[in-house]
């Protein structure tokens, strides 16, 4: 069978900046469908490509449309943009996908690109996080997993990206490309993580215990707290223990803690969901529901990926990530519907039905940081409900605060991300509710509510309002973006979209008084 690395193992794109193209490169420009330019820089090297006029029955006409078209000095690759069409982090990026795969398809190595505010800065955004989006589209558009493929593709076109632009200074460029790249290597990172069957040697639970054990020996200032199997129930961590019971492959909790900053500084944790494959357990879902589960622990890869990217930039913030991991799979060993397990330091629950398992193990995540790292704000991450989806479907991840602060934090990084967040009702949906353990109150809360609506909000009161005890907290549903969206540059993903990593980056930013 196969043994994968769960890191990223192609290069990123060598983006430059540049007064100008090099000998070698193709030349980018936009124009609009009358096949005008928009600065004076890109009608000069039109001019200066010295097309002949019948060149112009072969100019893109259409917004999105692309053509290359060779002159006596130099290539072209002309995109047609509808003048001030853009309105979204995401046209910009498709911009910079447009590029890449049209290079690729071409097999062309070196490209250079004006990015003029007359093309790429939207109304209402700041200048660098137009200029990031654009460069992060055409990292994006590079991605490609191919481990188990017999032919793979050769290289990456193209190698070298020269990019020209007025949006940032000469002195502050060399920082955004950095950014910007870990940015790409956090997305890509995440992207692979889902994308891996949930098969030993790839990502099942040992595998993910694994990889986190390398990443504490692997990065100073990173230290890590583990709980396998039968520790997970001397430390009380009964709902992951239970949830995992059944599979063969043990269940585990860790917990990483990154001090980059004063103590001063707020603790920002994250908990993230991390189910390898979800079966439902002995409610098992339908046959056709099975083929996407292995990326249940979407929302733990997309806090991992936040988390290591402060890690390796050496960010002044206090960081807690703690991923609880598990297969949901029913056996002789499983947990039953009516099950009843003490949550870590907090309520009993009665468990209504095992396939909303990812909830259960998040709680005990919840709690543990709480009372061994005491965070000032707390995000939990997960691949949660399929109400959600109903209800907003793969654009948007359902966002649940406790207060306006965190609602405004997210929805802020929201904003400079791109990954699109919509707020859903909590504590304001007041007939929408849990059950107090049906065989006569048995336990103090039941896991699921006692009608099929409102399911989304009833799994974010069960997290939120009966067992996180943090004032300021906030819980992202991301069953809809996280696979079978677009991704990044609007293209349809083949399964992960690269959704959430960058979100949560921009959140602990804000959160803890850093931009990014």
């Amino acid at each position: 069978m196969y043994k994968v690395s769960p890191f990223y193992p192609h290069p990123l794109l060598d983006i430059r900046f540049a007064e100008g193209p090099s000998s070698e490169s193709i030349v980018a420009i936009f124009i609009s469908p009358e096949g005008q330019t928009f600065c004076a820089k890109d009608a000069t090297a039109l001019a200066t490509a010295y097309l002949p006029e019948t060149a112009r029955k072969l100019f893109p006409n259409k917004a999105g449309q692309s053509a290359f078209i060779a002159g006596p000095n130099i290539t072209v690759l002309l995109i047609c943009v509808e003048p001030k069409g853009h309105t979204a982090l995401e046209d910009l990026a498709k911009l910079g996908g447009i590029i890449v795969r049209s290079c690729r398809d071409k097999s062309i190595d070196r490209v250079y690109v004006n990015a003029d505010r007359t093309t790429i800065l939207l109304e209402g955004f700041e200048e660098n996080i137009c200029l990031r989006a654009f460069l992060q589209g055409m990292h994006s558009a590079t991605y490609r997993m191919e481990d188990f493929k017999t032919t793979k593709a050769s290289g990456l076109a193209p190698a070298v990206v020269e990019v020209s632009s007025d949006l940032v200074f000469k002195e502050d460029a060399p920082r955004l490309l950095a950014l910007v790249s870990s940015l790409a290597s956090a997305e890509h990172f995440s992207r692979r993580l889902i994308d891996l069957p949930a098969q030993p040697g790839c990502m099942e639970t040992e595998d993910a215990v694994a990889l986190l054990r390398e990443i504490v020996a692997s990065n100073e200032g990173v230290e890590g707290t583990f709980f396998v199997d039968e520790e997970l129930r001397r430390e009380g961590l009964n709902a992951v223990y239970s949830v995992g019971q059944g599979s063969d492959h043990r269940p585990a909790l860790v917990a990483l803690r990154y001090n980059g900053a004063s103590s001063k500084t707020p603790t920002i944790a994250l908990v993230g969901k991390y189910v390898v494959f979800d079966t439902g357990g002995e409610d098992i879902k339908p046959a056709d529901e099975f083929a996407n589960m292995k990326s249940d622990m979407g929302g733990g890869a997309m806090a991992l990926a936040a988390f290591l990217t402060c890690v390796k930039l050496h960010q002044p913030v206090n960081l807690v990530l703690v991923l609880s991991i598990v297969d949901n799979a029913p056996s002789g060993k499983s947990q039953h519907p009516g099950t009843i397990i003490p949550i870590y330091h907090s309520k009993s629950v009665e468990v209504g039905n095992t396939d909303a398992e990812g909830r259960l193990i998040l709680v005990d995540g919840i709690r543990y940081a709480e009372v061994n790292h005491k965070p000032d704000y707390l995000i939990s991450i997960a691949t949660l409900t399929g109400a959600c989806v109903g209800a907003l479907g793969h654009d948007f991840a359902g966002l649940f605060a406790k207060t306006p602060r965190m609602a405004e934090a997210l929805k802020v990084a929201s904003a400079r991300s791109g990954d699109l967040v919509w707020q859903l009702p909590l504590a304001e949906a007041r007939h929408i509710n849990l059950e107090k353990g049906r065989a006569g109150e048995l336990a103090d809360v039941c896991s699921t509510g006692h009608k099929k609506v409102g399911g989304a909000t009833t799994a974010a009161k069960f997290i939120l309002l009966e067992h996180c005890q943090t004032k300021e907290a906030a819980h992202l549903d991301v069953a809809g973006p996280s696979v079978q969206g677009h991704d990044r540059t609007g293209e349809k993903a083949v399964f992960s979209s690269g959704y959430g990593p960058i979100l949560l980056w921009e959140a602990i930013q804000a959160l803890s008084g850093q931009q990014s």
